[in-house]
């Protein structure tokens, strides 16, 4: 029999985005899946709201919080319920193609590592194609991986359960960056792997907690930067890692439209780092001219991957 892979979907309202995700899960060409449905405390019950094939989902489970306490408290209820020899995450507003698992559970059984991640399809809320996130990351990842989020998404990726043990469970006391952090702790357990196939596919629809640019550089910049501090040494390392930080708060600005903010941010990177080209590029579109510029990099992506 196939190894058991336990996937954990974190729902906060949003049903019909998470009926979505479900069905992905239920369409998918692997056949020994746990799936665990953790509601954080959305309001009405989601038993009503959402529907689970039980031919293709026989062991499907869902848990509801008592009170909201963040996707990152959602994943740890799911890792606490789950039994199967790999973890796969998939957020309620994304989806799989069919054979991800699959493929995942066959890149990880190929090699050394334990932790397999796929490329990521961007798309709009009209299902436009926006970007392809393509990490090329394998092996030791710790060093990629302090200069930003080389791999991407929680809904990408597939850990064996037992390195879980070894890094510890996501972090809930950060509200952002959640995803880099524990990519991070993971990489000293493990090797990475990857899938060169976009499998995944993330839905950029509307208002997401990522758009909040005072959380992130309140709280979560914090303690993105602690963690930097752990896992470099004094010196250009740590300088390096801390300026693509500050980029990364920029840009955040950037997108938010507060082009002040995105200047000061991204001034800093370039004044820590002023090797990397793509600081003095984004500093210069931090105008009110942004959100045309962005509109025309997305349609030259399109042509080009059309």
């Amino acid at each position: 029999m196939n190894p058991c892979v336990s996937v954990i979907i974190p729902v906060y309202n949003r049903f019909g985005k998470a009926q979505r995700a479900i069905n992905s899960v239920a369409n998918q060409t692997y056949d020994n899946i746990q799936l665990i449905i953790v509601d954080d405390n959305s309001e009405g019950e989601i038993e009503e709201h959402i529907s689970i094939d039980s031919q293709k989902l026989s062991d499907t489970s869902i848990y509801k919080h008592s009170k909201n306490r963040g996707a990152n408290a959602a994943r740890n209820t799911g890792i606490d319920e789950a039994y199967g020899d790999y973890l796969a995450f998939l957020d309620s507003d994304d989806e799989w193609e069919e054979t991800k698992i699959s493929k995942q559970v066959e890149n990880i059984s190929s090699s050394e590592a334990e932790f397999s991640y796929t490329w990521v399809k961007q798309v709009d809320e009209s299902n436009k194609y926006n970007s392809m996130n393509a990490p090329r990351v394998h092996g030791n990842a710790t060093k990629n991986l302090i200069n930003g989020n080389v791999i991407g998404t929680f809904s990408s990726v597939m850990v064996q359960h037992g390195v879980i043990k070894m890094a510890g469970k996501p972090n809930e006391s950060l509200p952002l960056w959640q995803d880099w952090e524990w990519f991070l702790r993971l990489s000293r357990c493990t090797d990475f792997t990857g899938v060169k196939e976009p499998l995944t596919i993330r839905h950029n629809e509307g208002e997401q907690i990522s758009d909040n640019f005072e959380v992130k550089r309140d709280e979560a910049y914090p303690q993105m930067l602690d963690c930097l501090k752990e896992f470099t040494s004094e010196g250009s390392e740590r300088k390096e890692a801390i300026a693509n930080l500050d980029y990364s708060l920029g840009y955040s600005a950037l997108s938010s439209h507060r082009y002040p903010e995105a200047r000061k941010w991204i001034a800093r990177a370039i004044r820590k780092d002023p090797t990397v080209a793509k600081y003095y590029i984004y500093l210069l579109c931090s105008s009110s001219h942004y959100p045309l510029l962005q509109k025309c990099k997305r349609s030259l992506v399109r042509i080009i991957n059309n």
